[in-house]
């Protein structure tokens, strides 16, 4: 997302960007330098999204789509898990924890991305 999308997403919400800014803790001038230099945290995405209520898939202009079959078998539920009757059987408790398990492989994803420009 873009400082600009940024801009017409809280427009939309009836959301000033100081509002915005405020809500996380932010000058709106920290706000538009971290959105356009992407050194924004995953912790400020969420809060961001939260605020505006989009998605994360929103935030970063992607569809939300189903994981592939090979992540899916790393991700610790299954998306095949959903009875017939079309009801889900998910708690706040379960998604809590897919929730972490996302941060921490989003952590571990970025860990190794750094090891691999150290040695480059």
């Amino acid at each position: 997302m873009d400082y600009n999308d940024l801009k017409i997403i809280a427009e939309r919400k009836k959301i000033t960007i100081k509002e915005l800014s405020d809500a996380i803790g932010m000058t709106s001038t920290g706000l538009k330098r971290s959105i356009e230099g992407e050194s924004m945290s995953m912790k400020t995405v969420r809060e961001l999204c939260k605020i505006m209520e989009i998605s994360i898939a929103e935030f970063f202009g992607e569809e939300p789509v189903q994981a592939p079959s090979v992540a899916s078998e790393r991700v610790p539920y299954s998306f095949n898990a959903v009875p017939k009757n079309g009801t889900t059987p998910t708690t706040v408790e379960t998604l809590v924890s897919h929730i972490a398990w996302l941060q921490d492989e989003i952590d571990r994803l970025r860990s190794s991305a750094q090891k691999g420009k150290k040695s480059a």
